[in-house]
């Protein structure tokens, strides 16, 4: 139980849990109200983890690589312009739901790091207009999933000029907001279950 991120242990200890980096895509609803594409992508994920037990392969880019790859300096230059003391953590289980999130690092049992190294021009938005909406069911469902008040959302670019590497953002934690997550995410679970229901339905029919 809460193997170190990147393991095979904790690829298994979430393998069939809606976790918090896709609560984005549970989130994900077409104008007509009916469920997008990365929704129902995600949704055979699920079932496919569940059915299997096996966790899903994803294919990682050069620009995701790069993101691993500074995570450690990213969290270091965290502490340095705050002051804040980092721990590391492995997988967070929801209390009661098949859900739970890996959060960046826990600071003081307070709050939790949300931690990204994007491209440049990526990174650049960030610095001119804050963090993106992209990242709010991340960021908020973490908070849900821990019960803290608030989340640090750091992102970082080394390739930048000095002093304009580093941006630090804290997210409060919107009660509203994850009581929609909430909502969604139990609905997106029990719609996976019920798929497995039918196909077990068609094994022994």
């Amino acid at each position: 139980m809460n193997a170190p991120q990147g393991t095979s242990a904790w690829l298994h200890e979430r393998t069939g849990f809606v976790t918090g980096s896709r609560f984005r895509d549970v989130l994900n609803f077409r104008k007509d109200g009916k469920p997008g594409a990365d929704r129902q992508k995600y949704l055979m994920e699920v079932v496919c983890e569940r059915m299997t037990g096996e966790p899903t392969e994803h294919f990682v880019t050069k620009a995701m690589q790069w993101g691993i790859d500074h995570e450690a300096e990213a969290r270091a230059a965290f502490c340095a312009a705050t002051g804040l003391g980092v721990t590391a953590t492995g997988f967070l289980r929801h209390a009661t739901l098949k859900a739970g999130c890996s959060p960046d690092g826990i600071i003081d049992m307070e709050a939790g790091l949300e931690i990204k190294c994007n491209t440049t021009p990526v990174f650049v938005d960030i610095l001119l207009n804050g963090m993106g909406e992209e990242y709010m069911a991340q960021v908020q469902g973490g908070m849900w999933i821990t019960g803290y008040s608030h989340w640090f959302f750091v992102a970082y670019d080394p390739r930048m000029p000095e002093g304009l590497r580093l941006h630090v953002q804290k997210i409060e934690r919107d009660e509203k907001y994850i009581a929609n997550l909430a909502e969604q995410v139990k609905a997106f679970s029990n719609e996976a279950d019920e798929m497995i229901a039918k196909l077990m339905e068609k094994k022994h029919g």
